[in-house]
């Protein structure tokens, strides 16, 4: 179980770009409570920030009760430009389990010649369009926004650096239902990956939230096994004040 906790702390967490998709890249703070049935795990807070011309997603997993006992402190940042012809292009990611230094690391990447080092060792190639772990939510919430109706957007294939592999995430979406949570209710699309057949993240992102996830959860043999709840939202301007 509580390596789902990890995997779906990640998962959360996304120039010439249609209004829609830099509505999805406008800076913001949201708080998620993590559970796994009735039993809280914790609290998440995810952070959309700008970061010297380019941008900083940035997030944070604080264990409570049990679950404090058994798992550490998770945090994951990415750092990542987006190029003239609208293209995320990834920069630096670091992914640190306070209690598991094996299980942390940090990619390095260079957009120059699409090359990528773990922990600061060896160049390897990666392909052009691939992301880092987190910065997978943001490119489907863009696949989204710029989708000309989101709920029949059927399926992409996103690539994504996992430390010194490159993986294939294929993510299909379809009409979701209203979803209550202790930020308010929200209509949804839901958006899960389908490609691996025993374990199963589903997002349930609000339209009216620029596609952000109010709800996620971790399956495993079609047993939840770690849910989020979206408790807060709050966006801020391009200064660093509340709107």
């Amino acid at each position: 179980m509580w390596t789902a906790i990890r995997h779906s702390l990640i998962a959360l967490g996304l120039l010439a770009v249609v209004p829609a998709q830099a509505a999805v890249l406008s800076p913001f703070t949201a708080t998620y409570r993590a559970s796994h049935g009735i039993i809280g795990l914790g609290e998440a807070t995810f952070e959309l920030s700008r970061d010297n011309g380019c941008w900083r997603w940035h997030g944070v997993a604080n264990p409570s009760g049990l679950a404090a006992m058994l798992i550490g402190t998770v945090t994951d940042d990415s750092r990542f430009c987006v190029t003239d012809n609208g293209e995320l292009s990834p920069r630096q990611f670091r992914h640190h389990e306070s209690d598991d230094a094996e299980d942390s690391y940090q990619l390095g990447f260079n957009p120059t010649d699409t090359t990528a080092s773990l922990n600061g060792g060896e160049a390897f190639d990666v392909p052009a369009d691939a992301v880092d772990p987190f910065l997978l939510q943001i490119a489907a919430r863009r696949w989204l926004a710029d989708a000309e109706n989101p709920a029949e957007a059927g399926a992409r294939e996103f690539t994504v650096v996992d430390e010194d592999e490159i993986k294939t995430y294929r993510l299909a979406v379809s009409e979701g239902p209203s979803v209550e949570t202790a930020a308010g209710s929200f209509k949804t699309i839901r958006l899960a990956r389908v490609d691996d057949g025993d374990k199963q993240l589903v997002f349930w992102a609000a339209p009216a939230l620029d596609f952000l996830p109010v709800r996620v959860e971790h399956r495993k043999n079609g047993s939840t096994q770690i849910r989020l709840d979206l408790t807060s939202v709050e966006r801020t301007d391009e200064s660093g004040g509340s709107i």
